[in-house]
C-alpha cells in the first residue's frame, strides 16, 4: 500500500500486482494485455476492471495454486471455488493477487487494498467490492507463470507445534486475525456467516485433540 501511495499517478492506466516468488511465463504480460484489450480494461468509459493470472504449482501445470475464484452458496461460512483456466477468459467473483491488471477505474472508485487488511484478506476483500459494484474480475484463458502454494508448515495449521505457538500464528498477519475476519464478513456477506469465525478455534482445539491421541 505505501509503495502504491508513493508511486501511482492519475496519468497512468492501471497498475501490475504480483509476488515476487512468481515465474513468469514468456506469453504472461502479452496475454495479460490483450485480454485486458478484450475486456475494454483501458478504453475510454471503461469500468471499474481486473485482470487475472492463474499460476501452477512449479511440478504440475495442471495444479492451479492461485487465480481467480467464484463465490459458493453456504449458509455457514464463506467458500469459494478457485477457477482452471480453460482457453476461454473466465469471469470471476474475486481473486489472488499474486500476478493481476487492476485498472485505472478501479483505483478511481475504491482506491487501492484496504488498511483493515495486513495480508491473507486484502486480495480477497478487493476483489469482492469491485464484483460487488459494478466492476468486473476475470481471469486470462491460460496459464500464466508458476508459484508454489503456502505449505502448513511453520503455519498456524501445522500439526507438529504446540497448540499456544499455533494460537499466537493464528492471530499473526499472517494467520486469520479475528478482527479482520469479523471485517471481511461484514462488507460481503450476511450474519448467518458469522458462525464461521469459530472455525479457525475449532480446528485448533480438534487437531490438538489428533496429536494427543497419536501419541
Amino acid at each position: 500500500r505505501y509503495g502504491f501511495m508513493r508511486s501511482w499517478s492519475n496519468d497512468y492506466n492501471g497498475v501490475l500486482v504480483f509476488n515476487d516468488d512468481v515465474i513468469l511465463y514468456d506469453h504472461a504480460i502479452e496475454e495479460l494485455i490483450t485480454t485486458a484489450s478484450l475486456k475494454g480494461a483501458f478504453s475510454n468509459g471503461a469500468k471499474p476492471t481486473i485482470i487475472v493470472g492463474s499460476t501452477c504449482e512449479p511440478s504440475d501445470q495442471f495444479n492451479i495454486s492461485y487465480g481467480g475464484y467464484r463465490k459458493k452458496r453456504h449458509f455457514f461460512r464463506p467458500l469459494f471455488d478457485r477457477l482452471s483456466p480453460n482457453g476461454e477468459i473466465q469471469p470471476c467473483d474475486t481473486l489472488n493477487m499474486n500476478f493481476a491488471c487492476i485498472n485505472y477505474r478501479c483505483i478511481e472508485q475504491f482506491g487501492f487494498l484496504s488498511s483493515d487488511f495486513q495480508h491473507s484478506l486484502a486480495d480477497f476483500d478487493y476483489g469482492l467490492t469491485v464484483s460487488n459494484n459494478s466492476g468486473s474480475v476475470w481471469i486470462c484463458p491460460s496459464v500464466i507463470g508458476s508459484c508454489d502454494r503456502n505449505t502448513n508448515e511453520n503455519s498456524w495449521r501445522d500439526i507438529n507445534l504446540d497448540l499456544v505457538s499455533r494460537y499466537r500464528l493464528l492471530k499473526s498477519p499472517k494467520g486469520m486475525p479475528f478482527r479482520e475476519r469479523i471485517a471481511f464478513i461484514r462488507r460481503h456477506f450476511d450474519v448467518t456467516t458469522y458462525f464461521s469465525l469459530l472455525i479457525p478455534y475449532l480446528i485448533l482445539i480438534k487437531d490438538e485433540f489428533i496429536r494427543y491421541s497419536s501419541k
